[in-house]
């Protein structure tokens, strides 16, 4: 940490070789609870047009500072100059920021050029601004550059060290390299070799800052990392333990509740999928939404033109201080929305934090603070679990396939920044590594976690085909430090959703440029390298997603159903289901009731009528089935909360809830048909030829029979497909 410790300052070279990092504090648009108000601009199409930036006044400015600071009393002349030379590193960032989306909106020979040309014009922009501080460092106006960045000693932190050349001439050639990366994308073996010789640059920029290799650089310098091998390798080893067979079971389950339907969605009906989405989170995520569409900084269209190795990302303009959404969708939208949306709220979490992120006080801080990549994450992935809850509005029959696919990718995202993590770690330190040798690493770090079997060419596919590897090295670290963060929230949220928000809402408003022990300190998270915080993190999760209980059978009949009501169905106890008992009535219309709120969104200022629910759980799902004639109590105005249901009971309440009727009279195929009450005929008629409910072995429909939990998780799911 830098001067007054509220933020840490940039190096030009962390600027230079992670520009995608650049995600600076930016003015707010929303005032409430959590954003400050400020004002915003207005985003033109021409804003996002790549100009060349001509450096020529520049140079002239620096001339004149280099003469003005061998004289007395030319103070201020001498800061408007520099505001000056600042306003033009501004604008070199900005162009390279533009010039970065234009060659992934349309990936043409012109644009791919353009990045080119525009990487070393900001290279030797910061060799210019790098010699103007060690003048002014070195001369009777040192105290100006404390005006700048606090200290005069954070001033030398941020610029380039004093040689000969040699970092420019690195920083040139690691641009060039990491250019070369979106051309070669999908030849494993040119991208092999291509990432061994970015290795060497970047081993060498390490040293000359005094660094044993690149990997202790960018831990420090590029990610403002603070934790400690100890903590790390109690992270590891938590992640190995716990995380590990939580996301085996997971996919699992997530296989299990694949639909195979497709929902179909225009840009128009992302949008406003994701702003529903993120305003039902929080009111304030509405108002950042809202000024993404109406500025139209974002695209997220899917076109053949884009870059092929391009995938989502969320980048600030610098002269404008506003973010950017790129999306990259890899299928049509217009066929199946439903991936598009997930990764739009990723990225939203990403754009809110930095639309609404505080000012730093300090003449250039928008400009110079550094983004710490580990808390930004938390800004992403924090909010996809969140979001889940409402997932049922927009996803429909899919919500349960994207309830487990989003904990996959989570679970995953920390497994995957495990390994790569150790991986880059063990192969930055190596001397003259080849190719076999990454190969060979990887396999054993693979091999550590997973205990899999792979080949040098199996595994050589997996990590050539990382973006992040090239552009971002030591990045993935950062989305496991952050999906354990998420995952914490997200067990949070399971008893208290308002208050996992609340602790979300505190940790976006804050930015990303403090650091994420910073964050874990001022916003009272989690200790999420400690392995009891992770094993208890995960039981509540896996308990959560229905992956706990012991008495589920591995080929149970309702296992799908199981897993489609798991958030709107809870076990008798954390490691029971208990299928085979029957549902109390209480039971049964708090899922339906859950199950509705989920898909359609409930009133909760219903008055309770019955006398023996007030206590129960489901008590505010029972008052909103009996206020809207789903279900009727006893003469003696009680519920009869925990009395058993019957099946044709549990028809009679899903035909009410689903409002339809049915011109059908005669119930055939049954057995035991004449055993229906009148009163629950047409029910049980409507269920069967919904095939909501269906009859039991040997032809019967038991209607007299109480239902099963089972039985109950079953019919549910059947609603939820033939009315969602």
């Amino acid at each position: 940490m830098n001067g007054d410790g509220d933020f840490m300052i940039k190096k030009l070279t962390a600027l230079l070789t992670a520009l995608i990092l650049i995600l600076n504090t930016v003015p707010a648009l929303a005032t409430g609870e959590y954003y400050e108000e400020r004002e915003l601009p207005k985003i033109t199409a021409e804003d996002l047009v790549y100009k060349p930036v001509d450096i020529t006044e520049l140079k002239g400015y620096i001339e004149q500072i280099n003469g003005l600071i061998t004289k007395k009393g030319n103070d201020k002349k001498i800061m408007s100059l520099i505001d000056e030379c600042f306003g033009i590193y501004r604008t070199g960032l900005n162009a390279q920021v533009l010039a970065t989306l234009a060659k992934d909106r349309d990936f043409t020979e012109e644009n791919i050029q353009n990045i080119n040309d525009v990487s070393k014009t900001t290279v030797e922009i910061a060799e210019l601004i790098s010699e103007m501080i060690h003048s002014l460092y070195d001369s009777d106006y040192k105290q100006l550059l404390a005006e700048m960045f606090g200290t005069p000693e954070n001033a030398l932190d941020f610029a380039l060290p004093e040689d000969d050349g040699e970092i420019t001439e690195l920083l040139n050639k690691e641009a060039e390299l990491t250019n070369q990366y979106s051309d070669i994308y999908g030849d494993s073996d040119a991208c092999a070799e291509l990432f061994v010789e970015l290795m060497g640059v970047r081993n060498k920029m390490a040293k000359i800052y005094g660094y044993d290799n690149y990997a202790e650089y960018a831990n420090e310098v590029i990610y403002g990392r603070e934790h400690t091998q100890e903590q790390m390798e109690e992270f590891y080893s938590g992640v190995k333990e716990f995380i590990l067979p939580l996301y085996m079971s997971v996919g699992d389950a997530f296989m299990e509740t694949q639909t195979y339907f497709v929902v179909p969605m225009s840009e128009d009906d992302l949008l406003l999928n994701t702003r529903r989405v993120v305003g039902d989170v929080n009111p304030e995520l509405a108002q950042a939404f809202e000024y993404l569409i109406a500025n139209n900084v974002y695209d997220i269209r899917l076109s053949d033109k884009k870059n092929p190795s391009s995938g989502a990302y969320t980048i600030t303009l610098p002269e404008k201080e506003v973010p950017f959404i790129f999306i990259n969708p890899y299928e049509d939208y217009e066929f199946n929305g439903t991936y598009t949306v997930k990764t739009l709220i990723h990225e939203f979490g990403h754009f809110a934090a930095l639309l609404n992120s505080p000012v730093i006080e300090n003449r250039y801080g928008s400009l110079l603070n550094a983004t710490c990549v580990d808390t930004a994450e938390v800004h992403s992935q924090g909010l996809e679990v969140l979001a889940e809850r409402h997932y049922g509005k927009i996803f429909s029959v899919n919500s349960a396939e994207m309830r487990y696919y989003m904990l996959t990718e989570l679970t995953g995202a920390i497994i995957d920044g495990c390994i790569l993590n150790k991986w880059q770690e063990r192969i930055y330190a190596l001397e003259n590594p080849t190719v076999d040798d990454l190969n060979s690493v990887f396999i054993e770090v693979v091999s550590d976690f997973l205990e899999s079997e792979s080949t040098h060419e199996e595994v050589q596919e997996l990590w050539t085909a990382v973006p992040h590897n090239y552009n971002s090295p030591m990045y993935y670290l950062s989305y496991a430090l952050s999906a354990m963060t998420a995952l914490g929230i997200y067990s949070e949220s399971i008893d208290n959703y308002d208050k996992a928000v609340d602790t979300y809402m505190r940790v976006s408003s804050e930015g990303a440029y403090k650091t994420f022990a910073q964050i874990t300190e001022e916003c009272n998270l989690y200790d999420i390298y400690d392995a009891d915080f992770i094993k208890d993190t995960s039981d509540t999760v896996s308990d959560a997603f229905a992956l706990g209980y012991s008495d589920i059978p591995e080929d149970a009949w309702y296992l799908t159903a199981l897993y489609t009501v798991s958030n709107i169905m809870p076990g008798r106890s954390e490691d029971n289901f208990a299928p085979a008992e029957a549902v109390t009535r209480a039971e049964f219309v708090g899922t339906i009731g859950r199950m509705y709120d989920y898909y359609c969104g409930i009133d909760r200022t219903y008055e309770i009528g019955f006398s023996d629910v007030d206590n129960d759980s489901n008590a505010e799902y029972i008052a909103w089935a009996e206020t809207n004639g789903i279900v009727d109590g006893y003469d003696d105005e009680t519920f009869g909360a925990n009395d058993p249901l019957t099946r044709e009971q549990a028809a009679m309440i899903l035909y009410r809830l689903s409002g339809e009727t049915t011109d059908i009279t005669e119930l055939s195929g049954f057995t035991d048909a004449d055993l229906i009450a009148d009163w629950a005929r047409e029910a049980v008629i409507w269920g069967y030829e919904s095939s909501v409910i269906d009859g039991r072995d040997n032809d019967e429909f038991a209607p007299k029979d109480n239902i099963t939990r089972a039985e109950t998780a079953q019919i549910v799911t059947n609603y939820i497909f033939s009315q969602y």
